[in-house]
């Protein structure tokens, strides 16, 4: 509870720091912003100073300019042989675009009182009728010229109004200049005159030369003056200069003041105004906030140029750019101010906090200690316990008090240094050891030992143990995190059985043979060894008939058997149960002799009978064995070939076993050469059907046909039925086959309709991929309801193994099959496992003999019984019987005269196509009794032969010839 309330005010501590922290922040955030922003306006005042210095030395390169000129105009009109005024106003003219600062040029007449009259009435007589010479006042610095010579404007340039009222202009009422001229005319130099002008309110400079009758280098002063003959002058307006100059050198001007130091009037005059800054129309109020805060910083310089032979004075003042202020590096500023602050912070929180963060990191780990799943402990170097947690004393069984202070090894295990085997446990021991090394260069998974504890009961317990090493106050300390993995091991151990082993008969399963067989394959040397592929023979139908449980049992007997005697040949194997009832042994030994007694034994145990439930059952074995390496170097090579090697022995007629032969690959390599023909035969068009006649043996009547499949590739050639029947059962490709061969029988039933064949049927074999597809029967059934043929019409035809497959759910699909009106016939009968229980509950309408017993009539005792036991057996049961492979008239009498219904064989016809097959038939008017084959067949038995016929079947001549 304590402990509680002491975190609950460390967390009300928190919350003061942390506004404590914001406003720090905030504060040296503004400070930093403040500090750029101070500056960026210093290095700002930097650059207005360097702009104004930059005006200063404009100002005298304008200087220069100016007093080039005003010399210039003197020496070109001083230089003239003919002083013409229209020359110089020609050349003056060609130099006012260059220099736009200067208002007019001009020349002023030095006149006499004795000359002025006749002066003025020149000037009316060359047009200036208005001309007087007098004080116009067009200057503050103007005053009252009382001495009795002139200098007197008669040609200004330009010649506008503005300007023309220079002309009469007395310039000696400028006391100044006409104090000057004289030093002026003697030292032949210019002078410089500063004039406020009263009609424009401008301030003027009036820079004027004297001008000569001679070229005054060559004249003395007093010849200077006898010679003189007026003055040039130009007005320069210094106040568009300066506030150009300045605008273009200095950003934000304000204002600019002029003051000359010689000047009678000592205050500055006021050169340039801008107020545009003041105006706050247009803008936002966060921008006038924005802007009315920078209007107060002020840029302000005071220059002094030595210029136009005087001290001017020039105070510039312009405002701070505000466009030109860096915001963002004053963000960035003031975010490091932030940041600054929050390091500083988080010093001082770090040795704030310290003694907080240990108190609370001393909690967690008391409620670690006694929550944690794991029992820890926590011992010395020399493994003397010095502290633990609940989890040990339910663990191992001891109290707390009982344990501190205990040796670890003495009191959990049974080790000494003189017992140790287990090097998990020597590890375990060495780690208390006093010449251990610390142990912290050990990785994770060296950290982890997995060995057995006592409790307090002496019993053992499987616990995983992960330790560290500590320094605590300069002493090692050793924590021991103990895990009970016993129920883990255990779940481990089951799942990895689930996982590699075969839950029914405990052999390997696919996945840990596979392991085991890459392993030995990856060997060094790997040794020679042999693969045994087994295949029980006959264990579907035990499995069908008998049911999955008896099947089950059946599989482990044999897989007891299989491992009793590989085990009795003491080699290194591995045995597998690859699926169903295939099995697999890998022996390391190739040995011809070992191999062949261990194959036989094999077999003579398998077949050996086994009981299961008051059943007694035997199959046998098929096995294909394959030698490493000379039947393959990899693993899917090996299983290839034995599996092919096995097939080839149950070719051999099964329980045998078969060694693998280069020759099985061809005969593989030509099967899946049909298989690929057999893919596109139905698109190539290369099946077609034949047609062999059923025979009532009791009118000769012509009853049927049974259809036949015919394959000629245009590649292969013919290809026999039984070669191409089973790829195309093993491949599903039959489904396709047999509806091509249902939709080519209804067809050639339609063509039959309304002739002589009208009214026959045909049979058709269905095999047991077909007749198990769904919807096969009823598909049939919906064919031959939309061709409008009944159902009578076609018989199928299955196999006896395929009507012994399923039996119960036979009985149904059966009825339904009859109920339908289709024939339904077994063919091949007798060479199964037909049960007679099954027999005489199937719906069957045709028993079909099977070649091979028909074969040895009428002379084979064996053949005669069986056959009449068929024959015997379906008449009692009312099912017709047709006998197939009749090639002999003696066969053919020996089934009539047995009362077996039906016969089919090549002594009848062999099978035909359609066309021949309708073109037999009409030649034997649908009775082969009628035939000429058949009248000439009796007439060759021979009386001996005939004799002992009859004495057979009690036949007579006159019965035959009756018949006939």
């Amino acid at each position: 509870m304590k402990q509680r309330q002491q975190l609950d005010k460390l967390s009300l501590g928190d919350l003061s720091l942390n506004g404590f922290a914001f406003l720090g922040i905030f504060f040296s955030f503004i400070a930093f912003f403040a500090l750029q922003i101070y500056w960026q306006y210093n290095e700002a005042k930097l650059n207005f100073v360097e702009n104004t210095h930059l005006l200063e030395k404009r100002f005298l390169l304008e200087e220069q300019s100016t007093e080039t000129l005003i010399k210039a105009l003197a020496h070109y009109y001083s230089s003239q042989v003919v002083k013409s005024d229209s020359d110089f106003s020609h050349f003056a003219q060609s130099l006012i675009p260059q220099h736009p600062y200067i208002d007019a040029f001009g020349i002023a007449k030095k006149l006499k009182d004795s000359d002025l009259n006749a002066f003025i009435q020149q000037q009316h007589n060359r047009g200036y009728e208005s001309f007087r010479i007098q004080n116009k006042q067009l200057f503050q610095e103007s005053s009252t010229n009382f001495t009795h010579d002139y200098l007197a404007v008669t040609q200004v340039l330009p010649m506008s109004p503005q300007h023309s009222v220079y002309l009469g202009e007395d310039l000696f009422s400028l006391p100044t200049l006409q104090h000057e001229f004289a030093n002026q005319v003697e030292q032949n130099s210019m002078g410089l005159y500063w004039l406020r002008a009263l009609m424009t309110d401008q301030q003027l400079v009036l820079l004027n030369h004297p001008i000569y009758t001679s070229p005054p280098s060559s004249l003395t002063n007093e010849e200077r003056t006898e010679n003189v003959i007026g003055s040039v002058f130009l007005f320069f307006n210094i106040s568009p200069f300066i506030e150009q100059a300045a605008n273009s050198e200095i950003a934000f001007l304000e204002s600019i003041d002029l003051r000359i130091d010689h000047h009678p009037l000592k205050h500055y005059w006021p050169i340039y105004r801008d107020l545009s800054h003041l105006s706050t129309e247009d803008r936002s109020l966060i921008d006038s906030l924005i802007f009315n805060f920078f209007d107060n910083f002020h840029f302000t310089n005071e220059i002094s140029i030595s210029a136009l032979r005087d001290t001017i004075r020039l105070k510039i003042v312009a405002n701070w750019d505000q466009n030109a202020l860096d915001l963002i590096s004053a963000t960035l500023w003031g975010a490091i101010g932030g940041l600054l602050f929050l390091l500083l912070n988080f010093v001082i929180s770090v040795f704030g906090t310290y003694t907080k963060r240990l108190f609370k990191m001393q909690s967690r780990l008391e409620e670690i200690l006694h929550t944690s799943h794991d029992a820890v402990i926590i011992t010395n170097k020399s493994g003397e316990i010095l502290s633990w947690n609940p989890r040990c004393e339910e663990l191992f069984g001891y109290h707390y008090d009982e344990m501190i202070g205990q040796s670890l090894i003495q009191l959990f295990t049974q080790l000494s240094e003189n017992n140790l085997q287990d090097p998990v446990e020597q590890k375990l021991l060495k780690l208390f050891s006093k010449d251990s090394p610390a142990g912290k260069a050990l990785t994770f998974n060296e950290k982890l030992l997995e060995l057995y504890l006592l409790n307090r009961d002496k019993k053992r317990i499987l616990v995983e143990i992960s330790y560290s090493i500590l320094s605590v106050n300069d002493t090692e300390e050793i924590s021991l995190f103990i895990q009970d993995i016993t129920y883990q091991r255990q779940t481990e151990s089951e799942i990895k059985q689930l996982a590699y082993y075969d839950p029914l008969t405990n052999l390997e399963n696919r996945v840990l043979f596979k392991q085991n067989f890459e392993s030995l394959l990856n060997r060094p040397n790997t040794p020679d060894f042999s693969v045994y592929f087994i295949d029980l023979d006959g264990f579907k139908q035990i499995n069908d008939t008998l049911g999955h449980s008896i099947g089950d049992e059946l599989l482990k007997v044999i897989a007891r058997r299989i491992v009793n005697t590989i085990q009795g040949a003491h080699c290194p194997h591995h045995i597998c149960r690859f699926g169903g009832d295939e099995f697999i042994i890998l022996i390391e030994t190739a040995d011809d002799n070992l191999t062949k007694v261990l194959l036989e034994r094999l077999l003579l145990k398998i077949q050996r009978m086994i009981r299961i439930d008051g059943n007694e059952m035997q199959v046998s074995a098929s096995i294909g064995v394959t030698f490493y390496p000379e039947h393959g170097k990899d693993m899917d090579t090996l299983l290839r070939h034995a599996d092919t090697a096995m097939y080839e022995a149950k070719g051999l007629g099964k329980n045998t076993y078969s060694i693998y032969q280069n020759e099985m690959t061809e005969q593989l390599s030509r099967r899946l050469l049909l298989e690929k023909h057999l893919r596109l035969a139905l698109e190539y068009n290369e099946f077609s059907l034949v047609y062999q006649p059923q025979m009532d043996l009791e009118s000769g009547q012509i009853i049927g046909v049974e259809a036949l499949i015919r394959w000629n590739n245009q590649s292969l050639g013919f290809i026999s039925p039984d070669q191409f029947i089973p790829i195309a059962e093993e491949s599903r490709m039959i489904i396709e086959i047999g509806d091509w061969v249902v939709d080519t029988c209804i067809k050639q039933l339609i063509e039959w309709q309304h002739t002589q064949m009208d009214g026959l049927h045909i049979a058709i074999n269905v095999s047991s991929v077909q007749f198990n597809f769904a919807g096969f029967v009823d598909g049939v059934y919906d064919k031959m309801r939309k061709a409008g043929l009944p159902s009578n019409l076609l018989e199928i035809e299955l196999t006896e193994r395929t009507v012994m497959d399923n039996a119960d759910e036979n009985v149904e699909r059966f009825n339904d099959i009859r109920n339908q009106g289709f024939g339904l016939s077994v063919d091949d009968f007798g060479t199964g496992y037909s049960s007679l229980s099954y027999l005489k509950r199937f719906p069957l309408s045709i028993l079909k003999i099977d070649k091979s017993f028909v074969d040895g009539l009428p002379t084979d005792d064996d053949d005669i019984s069986i056959a009449t036991a068929i024959l015997n057996l379906a008449h009692s049961l009312n099912i017709n019987v047709v006998a197939e492979g009749v090639e002999t008239i003696e066969q053919l009498l020996f089934l009539k005269e047995a009362k077996c219904n039906y016969a089919q064989g090549y002594f009848i016809s062999r099978p035909l196509p359609a066309k021949d097959f309708e073109a037999w038939l009409e030649e034997k008017t649908r009775c082969f009794y009628q035939s000429e084959e058949f009248h000439l067949a009796l007439k060759k038995i021979t009386c001996s032969e005939m004799e002992g016929f009859e004495a057979k079947t009690a036949l007579t001549k006159t019965d035959l010839s009756s018949d006939a």
